[in-house]
């Protein structure tokens, strides 16, 4: 699911089975220009309580964490803007018409575990936590330290 490139010899990446990218394909998906795409919009587009948000301010503080986050072409997410979370999943020119792998597992995740609400949004931020230290495991360390200095 994460974005490797092939260097000479088999990178611990691909040893984990995760997909590898040649930087010919990476240029390839430069070409797509990717944006960052906020799963519920910026702007809140429903009344409170819903989606498990109680209040603006609840939505406000989790509308930047990272599991609200997807890459997203340029021009999908222009296209797009603003519309509601079942919209951007379920109407064919948006998230169906992705390209990027992580748009498409999203889109699977959905169907499989239902709605995205902010439990489901936290869920995420952690899961993605969790690959950035599977696949970069000096922050592992540094953040270990950094939770026992907190401690």
């Amino acid at each position: 699911t994460g974005i490797n490139v092939k260097n000479n010899g088999i990178s611990a990446a691909a040893r984990r089975g995760a997909q590898v990218y040649s930087v010919a394909e990476l240029s390839e998906r430069r070409k797509a220009e990717p944006t960052i795409e906020h799963i519920f919009a910026q702007e809140p587009l429903f009344d409170f309580p819903g989606h498990g948000f109680e209040s603006g301010e609840h939505y406000t503080a989790h509308c930047h964490k990272f599991g609200n986050l997807l890459v997203l072409e340029k021009s999908l997410n222009s296209k797009w803007n603003n519309r509601t979370v079942h919209d951007k999943i379920t109407a064919s020119g948006m998230y169906g018409a992705s390209g990027f792998e992580c748009v498409q597992q999203f889109r699977q995740d959905r169907s499989v575990k239902g709605p995205f609400t902010v439990e489901a949004l936290n869920n995420r931020s952690d899961e993605l936590g969790q690959l950035c230290l599977a696949q970069w495991p000096i922050w592992k360390d540094q953040v270990s330290a950094t939770e026992g200095a907190s401690k």
